[in-house]
């Protein structure tokens, strides 16, 4: 009674997530809160310069309380717009999700597990044909393929760094927009990971289907290969692509030693909270595109609805507002690239328009009290217009 009182609450569960009419729906699950991403350094204040005297105050600011509400104004529209744009994304995906629950049936889920099964011993005896013809496969793979991932690696290090590695202190305004470039880069990789494998699950009856049949054609040909073809075919296709779509929780006959190679320098950030990973992949994952995973179709719409709620949304929201933080210090900098080119015109004009003649020299005195000074003679040189 008890097992049957679990899966009726499982079903419950799972029937909440396919209701076409509702928003984005809450299912149960164990995710942690994605990471929040570093906030933008503070810039340094300009350095002071006082004048040495006592000035006529100026009442108000370079910026008009209008900048600022067109920078609002703006700020509303462009999340409006994010949230029909993701509205229309979770309709698309629910239109996908309900075909493909359709064509994911029970028999084809029964089908695949016995498949994948059968795959599974073939494999263990694929994988004693090729180091029994290649007694040296471990050190191959360890001298000649590893080191190709490692180089992978180091290049994307070089050119990205880790999504830590924005420039910090800042200085000036470009620098800042420096930062904010490199946080929607990375906001941008990690939106793009959730989104493939939630794309991955568009079909997975299909994407299964494929799988396994492609495995069971390198099967069937790796005795025909050439040793070093072979090694790759079952350690860097083979043995990842049958991995991936795997029954959860893992369970193989295939011995740890043929599936943990490369060691650490080829180490991925896993992060499968909802089932499916979204996580940081290692190069050598990169090799198997993200795929659908042999599952109980009852659980289908759980994962979906865990991927867009835990991971998706948030993401994109990420996304969204590096790419908003990004445009703002971009209009901020033309704003300021502006002023200075019409000061650096301007300065006559602008002390102009600050001046009223005759001068009140009591608005402009030193900050001891005193004027400015004149001979006591008068002045040093006399008026031409004078005879």
């Amino acid at each position: 009674m008890m097992g049957n009182e679990q899966n009726q609450e499982q079903n419950s569960t799972d029937q909440s997530c396919d209701k076409p009419d509702t928003p984005p729906p809450t299912c149960k699950h164990d995710c942690d809160p994605l990471p929040a991403p570093l906030d933008p350094p503070a810039l340094p204040e300009p350095p002071k310069c006082e004048p040495r005297c006592d000035c006529p105050t100026k009442s108000g600011g370079d910026q008009s309380c209008l900048d600022k509400l067109i920078s609002d104004q703006d700020k509303l529209l462009k999340e409006a717009e994010r949230t029909k744009t993701f509205k229309a994304a979770l309709e698309e995906l629910l239109g996908k999700a309900k075909a493909a629950k359709r064509a994911y049936t029970r028999e084809k889920f029964e089908d695949f597990k016995k498949r994948w099964d059968k795959e599974d011993q073939e494999i263990v005896a694929a994988i004693d044909v090729v180091i029994c013809n290649v007694k040296c496969w471990w050190c191959l793979i360890e001298c000649e393929i590893c080191p190709l991932f490692y180089k992978i690696r180091d290049i994307e290090l070089q050119l990205d760094g880790p999504p830590t590695a924005l420039i910090n202190p800042v200085n000036s305004e470009r620098d800042l927009e420096y930062w904010h470039q490199r946080n929607v880069f990375f906001r941008a990789k990690l939106f793009d990971r959730v989104k493939a494998v939630l794309d991955a699950w568009n079909d997975p009856a299909a994407s299964i289907e494929a799988a396994l049949s492609d495995n069971d054609k390198l099967i069937k040909g790796i005795r025909s290969k050439e040793p070093s073809e072979a090694i790759l075919d079952v350690f860097f296709k083979l043995i990842p692509m049958h991995l991936a779509i795997a029954p959860r929780p893992l369970s193989t006959r295939i011995d740890q030693k043929y599936i943990d190679l490369c060691g650490d320098c080829d180490e991925s950030e896993p992060d499968d909270c909802c089932g499916p990973d979204v996580g940081v992949l290692s190069a050598r994952q990169r090799l198997t595109e993200p795929r659908a995973y042999i599952v109980d179709p009852d659980k289908y719409f759980d994962i979906l609805c865990c991927i867009a709620e835990n991971r998706y949304l948030p993401a994109k929201d990420q996304l969204t507002k590096a790419e908003s933080d990004l445009t703002m210090t971009q209009a901020r900098i033309a704003t300021l690239t502006a002023d200075l080119e019409r000061r650096k015109k301007s300065v006559f004009d602008d002390y102009r328009a600050n001046i009223v003649n005759p001068i009140d020299c009591d608005k402009y005195r030193k900050k001891n009290g005193d004027d400015c000074g004149c001979p006591d003679n008068g002045p040093r040189y006399p008026d031409p217009t004078v005879r």
